[in-house]
Formats: C-alpha cells, sequence, structure tokens
C-alpha cells in the first residue's frame, strides 16, 4: 500500500510540475511523509524531480535560453561553496521565514497589482538566482522559487520558461545530489524508493506536457506565481511551527 501511494503522490507531482513549470516536491512530499520517513524522502525525492527536469528540458529544449543558463550554471558551483558556509553560520529559520515572506509580496504584486508586462532582465542576474537556488535546496528542500522568480521577471513564453526552468533545475538538482552522496544521505533503500515511483512521475509528466500545451502563455505565467504564493506561505507556516514546538 506504502508503494502504491508512493508512486501515486508522484504521478500527480509529475503532472502539476510539467504544466506549471515546478512544484513536484511541494505537491508529493507533504503525502508521502505520513507513509515513509523523512530521511528516505527527501533523498528519493531530490532523484526524482531531478529526472523529472530532464524530461521538461528535453521537450521544450529548442526554447532554453542558453546564455542566461550559463550564468545560473556559474551560481549553482558558486552556491553549493556557499551554503555550506552560510547554512552554518545564519539563523536558519529565519533566513527561511524571510524567503517565505519575499515570495508572498512578488506573487501577491504580480498577480493583483502589475499593470504591464514584466520586462527582460540581464542574464547575469542568474549568478545570485544560481546561488540561492542551491543554497536554499541544500538547506531547506526547495531550489525552486529563486529560479521561478527569475523566470517570470524575463518576460518569456510559457516554451522558455518551462525550458529555462527545466536544466537551471538540472544544474542546481545535480549539485544538491552530490551534496546528498557526499553525506552519506543517498542509500540502496532511497535508490529503491526512486526506481518504483520514477516510471509513474514521468507518465504524469508526460500528461502534463500535453495538457499544458492549451494553455495561454499569461495563463502559464499565473499558474506559476500561485505556486509561488503557496510555496511562501508554506515555508512562513514552517518557520511558526519550528518556533513553537
Amino acid at each position: 500500500m506504502t508503494l502504491i501511494v508512493f508512486a501515486v503522490s508522484w504521478c500527480i507531482a509529475g503532472f502539476v510540475n510539467h504544466v506549471v513549470g515546478l512544484g513536484a516536491a511541494m505537491v508529493a512530499m507533504p503525502i508521502v511523509v505520513h507513509f515513509i520517513p523523512l530521511s528516505l524522502a527527501v533523498p528519493s525525492s531530490t532523484l526524482i524531480v531531478l529526472v523529472l527536469n530532464l524530461q521538461l528540458a528535453w521537450s521544450y529544449r529548442q526554447s532554453i535560453r542558453w546564455a542566461h543558463l550559463a550564468y545560473v550554471f556559474v551560481g549553482c558551483v558558486l552556491g553549493v561553496v556557499a551554503g555550506i558556509y552560510l547554512i552554518r553560520t545564519l539563523n536558519n529559520e529565519w533566513l527561511k521565514a524571510l524567503m517565505g515572506l519575499f515570495l508572498i509580496v512578488y506573487a501577491v504584486y504580480s498577480l493583483f497589482f502589475e499593470k504591464r508586462e514584466p520586462r527582460s532582465i540581464r542574464p547575469a542576474w542568474g549568478i545570485p538566482v544560481g546561488v540561492c537556488s542551491t543554497f536554499f535546496g541544500t538547506a531547506f528542500g526547495f531550489n525552486g522559487p529563486p529560479l521561478a522568480v527569475f523566470s517570470t521577471l524575463s518576460g518569456w513564453n510559457a516554451g522558455e520558461a518551462k525550458g529555462f526552468l527545466g536544466a537551471a533545475f538540472i544544474l542546481s538538482g545535480t549539485a544538491i545530489v552530490g551534496g546528498q552522496c557526499l553525506a552519506g544521505l543517498q542509500t540502496a533503500q532511497t535508490l529503491t524508493y526512486f526506481l518504483l515511483a520514477c516510471p509513474a512521475s514521468l507518465l504524469g509528466g508526460l500528461l502534463g506536457i500535453r495538457f499544458s500545451r492549451r494553455f495561454a502563455s499569461k495563463s502559464n505565467r499565473r499558474l506559476l506565481l500561485c505556486v509561488l504564493l503557496f510555496a511562501g506561505i508554506s515555508q512562513i507556516l514552517s518557520t511558526f511551527q519550528e518556533f513553537f514546538q
């Protein structure tokens, strides 16, 4: 029963991820942690999300903005080094709360108060975005929001945004998996859960790609902003729980 729930959860997560461009872990993790320990759920989910993003990037490979991605790669490399240092020196819960607050403010403004289409930002902003992505991915298990904000600020169409997000998540996710391997978090058991759920997640992802092609570019952007709003609220609630435990 546990394995069935795990696979179905990741099938749904794959569908949502490829409709919006991110969010697989935010969909699956709240379900699967009730059935398997967090020590297994997090490393196995990192592997599943990495494969999902390989699928997403390949499907939209012709739309990827490679110049922007190169800067994100530099940031991801720096973020591995910075993440190890910052996690040991900063108050993680306050940092987590500030990140959540930023996501809420940005998403609410963009959804309800923005009067015009976002203008393209410089590719060099990909460096701090890559740093933040690998840092938050290593510290808290979510590397998507910094990349998603960068994507929504770019003014790209849905295909360009999804191609970029898929490729950027591959870079960031690979760095995170490498860190998990060095820390001994990836084991034979996490690989077993990964192998069981991966086909289901890819099936959901394939259905999500086909379904999302019916959406207008503006609709995809609004869905992405809604996911960011949800992520921000989740981070704030998680921080409050940590404070009052």
